[in-house]
C-alpha cells in the first residue's frame, strides 16, 4: 500500500505544468513516531519530499528523515536554519517546519525558499495543552495562503494565527480534546486576507 502510494506520487501523470504539489509528511511527533509507523516509513516519505514543491514537516519528522537525533527545544536560530537547509536539499523548493521556538513563551513556524535563500518565521504566544489535528489544521490554512501569492512570512503568520484562533477557542470552551479544534468558527477570519478564487498576484 505505501510502495504503491510512494509510486503515485512518483508518476509524470501527477505533476503538471501548473500544480503545486505540497506535501505534510506526518508520521511523528514529540521525538516519536506515531504507533501505525516505522522509522523505515520515514525512508518512503524522504523520497516524496523530494519530488514536493513545498513541504511541511515539523521538528520530529524533520530530523527522522534526515536521519538525525530529536532535541528538545527551545531551539537556536542556527540549528533552525540548518534544518531548513538540509531539508531543502532533499530536493522540494520551500519547506515550512513547524514546532518551532526560541524561548518558552512563544511557539510557531520557520520557512526557508531553497532559490532565494531567504529564511522567515511567524510566531505567537504559546497556548498550554495538548490538542488532537493541530497540525492539519495548521497545514491547510498554510496551504490556502500560499495559493494567494502572499510572502512566505505573510503565508506562514496566517497559518500560525488560524491554528492559535483554534485552540484559544477550544480552551475557552472547555472543548473535549478528542474531537481536535474549533476550527471551523475561523473560517471566515482566514478567508478575508485571501483573494478571490481566480485571481493572480499581479491583481492583488
Amino acid at each position: 500500500m505505501l510502495n504503491k502510494l510512494f509510486s503515485f506520487a512518483f508518476s509524470p501523470i501527477f505533476r503538471t505544468g501548473d500544480n503545486l504539489i505540497y506535501v505534510d509528511p506526518v508520521m511523528a511527533d514529540n521525538g516519536m513516531m506515531y504507533p501505525a509507523f516505522d522509522k523505515a516509513f520515514a525512508g518512503g516519505m524522504v523520497r516524496m519530499c523530494a519530488k514536493a514543491d513545498v513541504i511541511v514537516p515539523n521538528i520530529t519528522e524533520a530530523v527522522f528523515m534526515l536521519g538525525e537525533e530529536y532535541a528538545e527545544g527551545p531551539y537556536t536560530r542556527e540549528y533552525i536554519e540548518g534544518l531548513l537547509c538540509r531539508l531543502a536539499g532533499l530536493g522540494p523548493r520551500k519547506v515550512f517546519l513547524t514546532g518551532v521556538h526560541f524561548n518558552e513563551k512563544e511557539l510557531g513556524a520557520a520557512a526557508y525558499d531553497r532559490v532565494d535563500g531567504e529564511y522567515s518565521y511567524a510566531f505567537s504566544d504559546r497556548i498550554e495543552g495538548y490538542y488532537h489535528g493541530t497540525g492539519d489544521v495548521f497545514g491547510s490554512a498554510l496551504l490556502a495562503a500560499l495559493l494567494g501569492g502572499k510572502s512566505d512570512r505573510e503565508d506562514a503568520q496566517i497559518a500560525v494565527d488560524f491554528t492559535v484562533g483554534s485552540l484559544l477557542r477550544s480552551k475557552e470552551e472547555a472543548h473535549d480534546v478528542r474531537f481536535g479544534v474549533n476550527f471551523e468558527y475561523g473560517l471566515r477570519r482566514l478567508a478575508e486576507p485571501l483573494p478571490p478564487q481566480g485571481s493572480t498576484r499581479a491583481e492583488q
